[in-house]
């Protein structure tokens, strides 16, 4: 718990009880550096509770055809920081491996259309494009609005939509 403490400055170790290895830290490199061992180093949380499907209208006729649409909000990478998140192991704000588990996600859930939210051109076309392709998705990216008033090579790092359609429906 003492890895949730990413703001602690000081930490008085005389008269507690700590094994010799986490002295040596604090000792060595200070209350920061102790905090962050603790943090990169903690037990992850337990997986969230399987999400269920919102269903709008149940169906009656099993011959009907039905739409599934899936909404995230993917978190760029450059927005998720250990300044901004500074509670946070490093490896789960590893954009390398938060990609992987929302494309696996995705592949999951198989919806018809996918919605994704602040994710970046470069995202979209070098990695979501190509990983759900295998799976019948086209799509489409649309940046933020800024991104117009701005030069070819500064648009390009601005973040905004994207919308995956199953290419069969």
């Amino acid at each position: 718990e003492l890895g949730s403490l990413f703001q602690l400055e000081m930490l008085g170790i005389e008269g507690n009880p700590l094994p010799d290895d986490l002295k040596q830290i604090i000792m060595e490199q200070g209350t920061t550096e102790l905090i962050k061992h603790f943090r990169e180093n903690s037990q992850g949380p337990e997986a969230p509770n399987e999400r269920d499907w919102i269903v709008l209208d149940e169906i009656q006729d099993p011959d009907q055809e039905t739409v599934t649409a899936l909404s995230y909000n993917i978190l760029c990478d450059k927005y998720c920081t250990q300044a901004q998140y500074g509670y946070t192991p490093t490896a789960a704000l590893s954009w390398e491996n938060r990609r992987e588990t929302i494309l696996g996600e995705l592949r999951e859930r198989n919806a018809d259309i996918v919605c994704l939210q602040e994710i970046d051109q470069y995202s979209f076309n070098e990695y979501f494009r190509e990983g759900l392709a295998h799976n019948d998705y086209k799509g489409v990216f649309w940046p933020k609005s800024r991104a117009r008033t701005m030069a070819d090579r500064e648009a390009k790092l601005v973040d905004g939509c994207a919308i995956f359609y199953k290419n069969s429906k």
